[in-house]
């Protein structure tokens, strides 16, 4: 498994390279979609932090579940998150 540290890493690469590709698809399509940019962008940070504290918080909880598994959702709801919002974007290009 990877360590916490990489998988706190990851999640603030990918958000931040969304974060970033709102930024690009505003520029691209000169504003018109600029509420829905940045209600995606805020979301995104928003659940960065989320996932962040969730990962802080497993030390604290005192459940049987295995380690392994918490953080395999984690990673699940990430790559979900990932997915819904390049689809959101993909449809504003059309």
């Amino acid at each position: 498994m990877a360590s916490i540290k990489e998988l706190k890493k990851d999640i603030h690469y990918v958000t931040n390279e969304l974060v970033i590709e709102c930024m690009i698809a505003d520029a691209v399509f000169e504003g018109k979609h600029e509420n829905k940019l940045s209600e995606l962008a805020t979301k995104l940070l928003t659940k960065r932090t989320e996932f962040v504290d969730r990962i802080n918080a497993y030390r604290y909880l005192k459940n049987d579940e295995n380690a392994g598994e918490y953080f395999k959702k984690i990673r699940i709801e990430l790559r979900d998150l990932v997915q819904e919002i390049l689809d959101e974007v993909n449809k504003l290009n059309k």
